[in-house]
């Protein structure tokens, strides 16, 4: 299992994964593609987000469409994501 702490309202993995989502960045500045750098991460042996978490089908191969999700995920880019919650006004039935 994963060591995290937690520090205020932030969780931080105390774990090598910071680091290989790090590698994933650079690897596609420098202008790999999303299944070259699957490949590169295969390669090395290094576990898919899913198999750490240990999810019964895990896979052992990871997959372009893996990478391209860690690359658009919001919370690893930085970006400020808001508002993306709307709630129903119960009186007259509008979206704030």
């Amino acid at each position: 299992m994963v060591i995290t702490s937690i520090k205020g309202n932030y969780l931080f993995r105390d774990d090598y994964t910071v680091d290989i989502v790090h590698e994933i960045f650079d690897k596609y500045l420098e202008g790999w593609g999303h299944d070259k750098i699957a490949r590169y991460l295969t390669n090395r042996d290094i576990p898919t987000p899913s198999k750490l978490i240990e999810k019964a089908n895990a896979g052992l191969y990871w997959q372009g469409s893996t990478v391209k999700k860690i690359l658009k995920n919001s919370h690893y880019v930085g970006d400020l994501v808001q508002g993306r919650e709307t709630t129903m006004n119960v009186t007259n039935k509008t979206r704030k």
